[in-house]
């Protein structure tokens, strides 16, 4: 769904009950700007087999790429057994696409006191070029970290079939000199990867940090890791409740670290917190704006807001929320995303609302501009103006 900042519709697909989009958002693909998103089924939902790890895709999702004609003009898969994964899809500036991708893999799991005959949930970082379909990358994530540092039990398998989701990769993000930014939540922990070799550079949080934290730098749970200037980085900390025994840490924030490569700690540069607070159990994201202001899409929690900066006070950052959005009803986002976006539509709306008085009036309307009422083409519709659509 696209809206303007006064909360309207401008652009929305729908799709069947079966099907989900996620990661939705707005990049550009060979000069020109396109929107993109991962389309499938979501493991949870009421169509989908409850017997994957939570929030995991079923096989058959795929990326989907649209013009400014909303017409869909690539769909891209993961390959090598993988499925498109829900979290990450970018197009690089060499017209590349890079993902993360899933797939369950048995695994002996007794050494982590589980069943002999598991599963483990594997990730890995593909890209694909987008001209010829080839598989340029891969990134395999069991091949590199250790799933005994998970912050998620091995006994939370046994509520997916023996899958045991250790990992679960929820970012990934193309830095300079060739490396990447990877966040997985479920050992909380963030890590930069000499793309080339495919070895770690650095681990930021969990178990095993490379890193020791400065007060209030510590986070958990986190989505949506983001290379920042001035050796910086950004991440939405959700601090909450990955796990039935995990309380929240705190309440959700964005947060920007200022990380010491030579003494190898890291501080808060800025936060960002909800007025009021909010504890996001899952999802989320942080995205800079050409101004310098953050966006934030609070994830589980249900508003999109956006903050100014504003200066120092005696080293701390003054922090102003100059936006807020709150959906309706149980509806949330997994990010949310404000940019500059021109539509050029091919054919005329389907729906237009207006008022009139103390009536709301609604024109539903097939191939045609929509204006006026026209018998057998468009249908208007009166409602007082409490009812709500």
């Amino acid at each position: 769904m696209i809206l303007d900042e006064a909360g309207n519709p401008v652009w929305f697909k729908s799709d069947t009950p079966e099907k989900q989009n996620r990661n939705f958002r707005m990049q550009v693909y060979h000069g020109l700007p396109v929107l993109t998103t991962w389309h499938g089924t979501i493991s949870g939902t009421e169509s989908a087999d409850p017997r994957l790890p939570i929030g995991d895709p079923l096989p058959g999702a795929v990326f989907q790429i649209f013009n400014q004609h909303y017409q869909l003009i690539e769909t891209v898969e993961a390959q090598n057994g993988y499925t498109a994964d829900v979290h990450e899809f970018t197009i690089t500036e060499r017209n590349t696409a890079l993902f993360t991708a899933v797939k369950q893999v048995p695994a002996d799991l007794t050494v982590y006191g589980g069943p002999a005959k598991g599963y483990i949930d594997n990730f890995a970082i593909q890209e694909v070029d987008l001209s010829t379909g080839e598989l340029l990358y891969e990134w395999d994530v069991l091949a590199h970290v250790d799933p005994a540092n998970s912050m998620v039990p091995v006994t939370a398998a046994a509520e997916s079939k023996g899958i045991w989701d250790c990992f679960h990769v929820n970012s990934v993000e193309e830095g300079p000199d060739h490396t990447l930014l990877i966040s997985m939540r479920n050992m909380s922990a963030i890590y930069h990867i000499d793309k080339v070799t495919g070895e770690i550079i650095w681990q930021l949080g969990g178990k095993q940090s490379d890193f020791t934290f400065e007060q209030g730098a510590e986070f958990s749970w986190q989505h949506h890791a983001r290379y920042r200037k001035e050796n910086r980085i950004s991440l939405f900390d959700n601090a909450c409740c990955a796990t039935p025994d995990s309380p929240p840490a705190g309440a959700s924030r964005g947060l920007i670290l200022q990380l010491d490569e030579q003494h190898m700690t890291t501080k808060v540069d800025r936060t960002y917190f909800h007025d009021p607070p909010i504890h996001a159990s899952h999802q989320g994201n942080m995205q800079q704006l050409p101004n310098g202001n953050q966006l934030i899409g609070w994830g589980q929690g249900p508003y999109v807001s956006e903050f100014k900066y504003a200066g120092n006070t005696e080293g701390n950052p003054a922090l102003h929320m100059i936006y807020d959005m709150h959906f309706p009803g149980d509806n949330f986002t997994y990010r949310a995303f404000k940019n500059e976006w021109v539509g050029l539509p091919l054919e005329p709306p389907d729906m237009r609302v207006g008022c009139m008085g103390n009536k709301l009036r609604l024109f539903i309307c097939r191939g045609m501009v929509l204006q006026k009422w026209r018998p057998g083409r468009c249908w208007l519709v009166e409602t007082p103006m409490q009812w709500r659509l």
